[in-house]
């Protein structure tokens, strides 16, 4: 008989549904069997009146549509076509009479079925329940026949084998495609990954600055002494620090202190020099951003340039003849000029610049420096007719300094029946050895602290040994002897605001740079994945879903694999693990500021360990030739062998990403899939695979994107506490 020839029936649906089924879900099955996006269009379906789902088609087809249907909640009834082409009158008539009895007969039928069997969840296998009364009674569904290919002369489809796991619904399946299409998508990616590296760039100027305008170095490794120091002519100490002077009594006790900004200075610098008056000579910054010489009257805080002239180098020693009618100074490349009072450049010439120290000596009416190049103190003449021209060099190497390789002089000052030097080398640490007038004879002074950055100062009948890394000076008295240690309160205050300063603007560099580069990261991983993304989108197929109607029955559902829960737990328990050691680790070396420094990379590993999980299930089936790819989400794809694209990990299509056969991981058991015609000829690039996971919002590409983050803040946080 042929299809012409066969008996035609319709499929009937008045709104009635089996106990305990979801309305809205109906809706959404019967949308989905209408290709409907929209549930709002099926509502009529649900009047409660009669209506035709499909006309004249098979009894097979009935009976499969009847049993899908049903298997989902929906009450259906099957109608021959015959009866209801009849003239108007008489089909009037016949409805009338026959459909009452219709459901006389199976009611009490339906009732009998519900209390024998509760009804379930997507069951492609169960059987229907007996037709109405005018229709003629389906046959019993086919034997399960797994993964067998039809035969050519039977017609029919193997049979659905059972997955091991919970099947999914194939008339709740949601195609969840954005309605923009291929060129509108790409269109999005390709603007919103300009935007992320835009914002990447722009951190990147913001670094730049913070870089430029915070170039502290660490805390803890500027200066925390005095730069400089000089004694009054009434032996007032005044010491000169970042910012600052620090004025004491000739008893040392404190005094006072002026800083740079009451003097209208943004910064003031070494040398530091008293004339007979009692004013200060100093290098200070202006507004207007030169470093020039000035004289300043402490008692009326009031300075103004000391030379009229603006010399060619910054100047970094100064001494003065004893009547103090002129002043010399040592410019940074060398250069030696002499001044009357009044500040006027009388004389000018160029010397080897100092090795250590930049010290300059008036003594004998000669002038004083050391050498750059050995152990030697240079002569130098002060008049105006040969000034600059050298006369000699004094030799100086103590037998002890050339035991320790110290073979420079560092620097040196002159007391009242003596000389001091401070004896250095390339590689040996400075030390403090005493000289008599014709620096004959010498003895080493063993200082209680060794020296860093140390310098000399002469204050009243002794001399002070200070170290620009401390904030106490070493007091020697002019016989050689050691006396206690001379400690400032307001150099110690000073150190301490220093500090305090230097770790603000630690802080805010590492802030200004740490935070942004996080930022830079996430930003320009975003701009990769979306790069990604545009390229896995370009490559991919065309969208293809599965509608209700055309979905033929016999489809072999690969069964989840028996490892896959030990597998997960196993993987889990890792995870757990390490965010405990992480945290006994942070909280044992750091203490619960670390401890809370790490709480970030803690919970971003959890939420990965979640989000594994939820990423983890998914189906994969086959009919024929072809694949049904069902994701963790109810998303999928039906099309041909060759419109996949997959390798050794992942399954891929358009808007669906299926975790197949990784190690270690939840999976799906594809031992069973033959390679020759069932597995995919187009493979997917490490790119494509991570811009389809970003592409449909898998939850592992989430996982991981928060654990990074999670992590990033974490060491964030230890380098603003460290």
């Amino acid at each position: 008989m042929t299809d012409s020839e066969q008996p035609r029936f319709n499929l009937i649906f008045s709104g009635q549904l089996l106990p305990g089924t979801d309305t809205e879900r109906a809706k959404r099955t019967l949308a989905a069997f209408f290709g409907l996006r929209d549930v709002s269009g099926v509502s009529v379906f649900f009047s409660g009146k009669p209506v035709p789902l499909r006309r004249n088609i098979t009894k097979s087809d009935a009976q499969r549509l009847y049993q899908q249907l049903r298997g989902v909640g929906l009450i259906c009834e099957i109608s021959s076509v015959e009866s209801d082409v009849k003239p108007e009158e008489a089909s009037t008539t016949a409805e009338s009479s026959a459909k009452p009895r219709q459901k006389l007969k199976q009611k009490p039928e339906q009732k009998l079925k519900l209390s024998a069997k509760p009804r379930q969840n997507v069951k492609p296998k169960i059987k229907p329940a007996p037709a109405p009364a005018p229709a003629p009674a389906p046959a019993p569904a086919p034997a399960p026949a797994p993964r067998s290919e039809p035969k050519p002369d039977s017609g029919s489809k193997p049979a659905a084998q059972q997955p091991s796991g919970k099947a999914p619904n194939l008339f709740a399946l949601r195609p969840a495609f954005p309605l923009q299409n291929r060129a509108q998508r790409l269109e999005a990616i390709q603007i919103r990954g300009f935007i992320a590296a835009g914002i990447g760039l722009a951190l990147c100027a913001v670094v730049l600055a913070v870089v430029v305008r915070f170039p502290a170095a660490p805390a803890g490794q500027e200066p925390l002494g005095a730069l400089a120091g000089i004694s009054l002519p009434s032996n007032e100490l005044v010491l000169l620090v970042e910012g600052a002077l620090l004025l004491h009594e000739r008893s040392g006790l404190p005094a006072g202190r002026i800083s740079a900004a009451e003097l209208g200075f943004k910064r003031i610098a070494p040398p530091l020099w008293a004339t007979q008056s009692g004013d200060l000579l100093l290098n200070a910054l202006s507004e207007e951003g030169q470093l020039r010489l000035q004289r300043c009257d402490l008692t009326e805080l009031s300075c103004y340039p000391f030379s009229p002239e603006v010399l060619a180098s910054p100047v970094t020693a100064i001494a003065s003849s004893l009547l103090g009618d002129n002043f010399f100074f040592l410019g940074a490349d060398g250069q030696l000029w002499k001044s009357n009072s009044a500040g006027e450049i009388e004389s000018e010439a160029t010397v080897q610049p100092p090795w250590g120290q930049p010290r300059l000596l008036s003594s004998g009416g000669l002038l004083l420096a050391p050498a750059a190049d050995g152990p030697m103190l240079g002569v130098y003449r002060p008049d105006a007719q040969n000034f600059g021209q050298q006369l000699d060099a004094l030799l100086i190497m103590p037998e002890e300094a050339v035991d320790r390789g110290q073979d420079r002089l560092h620097d040196v000052a002159i007391g009242e029946e003596e000389y001091w030097a401070l004896m250095a080398g390339e590689e040996a640490p400075p030390s403090l050895f005493q000289f008599d007038k014709q620096w004959g004879s010498s003895r080493p002074i063993a200082l209680p602290e060794p020296l860093f950055e140390p310098f000399l100062i002469r204050w009243r009948d002794k001399v002070l040994v200070a170290d620009t890394q401390r904030a106490q000076m070493q007091r020697v008295a002019k016989d050689g002897s050691l006396e206690v240690d001379f400690e400032s309160t307001l150099l110690t205050e000073e150190r301490d605001t220093w500090i305090k300063l230097s770790q603000q603007r630690s802080l805010m560099r590492q802030l200004g740079i740490g935070l942004p580069m996080m930022l830079i990261v996430f930003c320009a991983s975003l701009a990769l994945l979306y790069y990604f993304s545009y390229r896995s989108l370009q490559k991919s197929p065309q969208q293809r879903s599965a509608l209700l109607d055309p979905m033929p029955g016999g489809i072999h559902w690969l069964p989840r694999s028996v490892k896959a829960d030990a597998a997960m737990k196993r993987t889990i328990l890792i995870l757990g693990a390490l965010v405990f050691f992480l945290i006994v680790l942070l909280g044992t070396l750091g203490g619960w500021l670390w401890l809370l420094a790490g709480l970030p990379a803690a919970a971003g590993l959890l939420y990965a360990s979640s989000k594994l999980r939820e990423g983890s299930g998914g189906h994969l089936g086959l009919l024929d030739k072809h694949f049904i790819a069902v994701d963790y989400d109810g998303r999928y794809f039906y099309g041909e062998r060759t419109a996949m694209r997959g390798n050794a990990a992942v399954l891929v299509s358009p808007e669906v990403v299926l975790p197949i056969a990784i190690p270690g991981l939840a999976n799906l058991e594809s031992g069973s899939l033959d390679s020759e015609r069932y597995s995919a000829k187009l493979k997917s690039t490490l790119s494509e695979i991570l811009g389809a996971l970003w592409l449909s919002q898998h939850p592992w590409i989430k996982g991981v994107l928060v654990m990074i983050g999670g992590l990033l803040m974490s060491m964030g946080l230890l380098l603003i506490i460290g």
